[in-house]
């Protein structure tokens, strides 16, 4: 996958939003930040041990696609760990599904996963977060499908393990208003206002203990419009010539170094 690819995680990022937050609110200030973000430049090291340890597990969403596929009557797939692009066709966009569910060679589903160590009640809303939301849209758009799944787990917060999840209980319809809902959507980079429209199919819940817990989404959005969105963003971004880095102020330099000081080496 090229350096500058743009993926699901990615996405988030354009339209200044934090792509994991739970309350995705505009974070990044400065443009450099916005710019650290797009190309994957961390300049802050996590201090979080135990999250950093529940983000690098391998193959930690392999038994809550089972659990879904055992519960919907679903044949989702996961990819190998060593697989870092399944859209090779695609020259600026891509990335991989959490799961991906298929007739022959003709994908017809596309599942993602977003897990979490935080306590918060809100973690599991009646609607799915336009971060993650995003996403998943580019996968379902460069499918060429207007439908998908959006899972929402998480981590016990104090546990001192690592274990995967392993979600318990039967997942069970909720009310849902599945009219058509839209959110503006402002990218930072071409300085230009875009409508996300999307709605909500269906909502499960398998009303599992916090340790346990399953909340999941099927969404359907304007695929075309959306993948016209990113392509056009993608081709705006590909086409920028760098005179020079974007500005450092004395703070985000000393984060640098202190970053790299404490990075290491293998």
């Amino acid at each position: 996958m090229g350096l500058h690819k743009i993926t699901g995680s990615i996405v988030p990022y354009f339209f200044n939003i934090n792509p994991s937050s739970l309350s995705p609110k505009p974070k990044f200030k400065d443009q450099y930040e916005k710019w650290a973000k797009v190309f994957r430049f961390e300049t802050k090291p996590n201090k979080d041990v135990y999250k950093q340890k529940i983000l690098n597990l391998e193959n930690k969403e392999i038994p809550i696609i089972e659990y879904i596929n055992s519960q919907l009557n679903k044949n989702f797939k996961w990819h190998n760990v060593d697989v870092f692009d399944v859209f090779i066709n695609e020259p600026n966009l891509g990335g991989v599904p959490d799961g991906e569910e298929a007739i022959g060679n003709k994908v017809i589903n596309t599942l993602e996963i977003k897990t979490t160590i935080f306590e918060e009640d809100n973690f599991y809303p009646s609607k799915p977060y336009i971060n993650h939301q995003l996403q998943l849209s580019l996968y379902m758009s460069l499918r060429g499908i207007d439908t998908g799944y959006l899972c929402l787990c998480r981590y016990p917060k104090y546990t001192k393990k690592t274990e995967k999840l392993n979600p318990t209980g039967s997942l069970t319809k909720k009310e849902i208003d599945n009219s058509w809902k839209e959110e503006k959507i402002v990218c930072w980079l071409n300085n230009k206002e875009y409508t996300y429209k999307y709605r909500i199919l269906e909502h499960w819940d398998n009303n599992g203990l916090p340790s346990d817990k399953i909340s999941l989404f099927k969404i359907q959005i304007d695929k075309d419009y959306f993948l016209s969105m990113m392509r056009e963003i993608s081709d705006f971004l590909s086409c920028l010539k760098y005179s020079k880095s974007p500005e450092m102020n004395e703070k985000q330099i000393e984060e640098i170094i202190n970053y790299i000081e404490k990075v290491d080496i293998i």
